[in-house]
């Protein structure tokens, strides 16, 4: 029989295709969770009313126009990356997932929350080996104590540097590209700091953009994600404790307006 194994994802498009993936390296989940993105601070009412009637893109181009134009400029160059790695992105894993849609077959939950009370005794209920975690917030100890093997999770830089969030955004902003890669590793109930399995360098050309970066380690995480699950599970593979940092532990609250304008300022001046 087959190890059991429970997917914790968000419901974007990485997340279903490294479901796809994992089905087609024959290690498919019995499970996926899928975790909606929780606004920390919602819409006034005023905005939702509007929102509602005239459409987010409409309300979104007005709130826009208001801005200073150094503000407006920073959120259109931002807005040219996203979109063109988004292309990259899409083009280069309909590669390796055709079609559209979440795996057949497969029982699926959403929630706004993996840790919740209900998604925990559901994910006991599987009695997992392995927990694999892509794309969602932090996992606290009732949920990690549950699968036998552990929890693995992928991050997009070469552990032990760059822990935390937007870890792409850092390494272009401190023009650091030694640090630029994915790590597959055990979890902790520390951010990032769990056993390494895998890693690899996906360093191209430099000074790159944090999207294309973040696109790159998208399509190095789905091709090899699926692998390093099925050699840790089939005792290929030994933990490594991470060794001593030179970087801080990064939060989304660091990635500030004056961050992303002195980026900007810096790569396209």
């Amino acid at each position: 029989m087959g190890k059991r194994i429970v997917l914790l994802v968000n419901p974007g498009n990485e997340c279903r295709s490294l479901a796809h993936c994992m089905v087609q390296a024959g290690c498919a989940p019995s499970l996926i969770v899928r975790e909606e993105t929780v606004e920390r601070y919602p819409y006034s009412w005023p905005s939702r009313i509007a929102r509602r009637l005239l459409g987010d893109k409409f309300v979104d181009r007005v709130g826009q126009a208001r801005l200073p134009e150094d503000i407006r400029r920073l959120l259109a160059w931002e807005g040219e990356m996203r979109d063109a790695s988004q292309t990259w992105l899409d083009e280069a894993s309909a590669a390796l997932v055709p079609g559209t849609g979440w795996p057949e077959g497969i029982s699926t939950l959403d929630t706004r929350d993996v840790n919740a009370p209900d998604i925990v005794h559901r994910v006991a209920a599987e009695r997992p080996d392995l927990v694999v975690v892509y794309g969602t917030g932090l996992l606290r100890a009732p949920l990690l104590a549950l699968p036998v093997k552990g929890t693995l999770n992928a991050h997009s830089s070469m552990l032990p540097h760059y822990r935390g969030a937007r870890s792409e955004f850092w390494q272009c902003y401190n023009d650091d590209p030694s640090a630029v890669g994915i790590t597959v590793h055990l979890v902790d109930p520390s951010v990032d700091t769990g056993s390494i399995l895998f890693q690899c360098s996906t360093r191209s050309t430099w000074p790159s953009d944090p999207y294309r970066l973040r696109a790159v380690n998208v399509l190095a995480t789905l091709e090899n994600y699926p692998r390093v699950i099925n050699e840790y599970l089939g005792g290929l593979l030994s933990p490594a404790i991470q060794g001593p940092t030179s970087t801080p532990t990064y939060r989304k609250r660091d990635t500030t307006l004056e961050a992303r304008l002195a980026l900007k300022k810096r790569i396209a001046g």
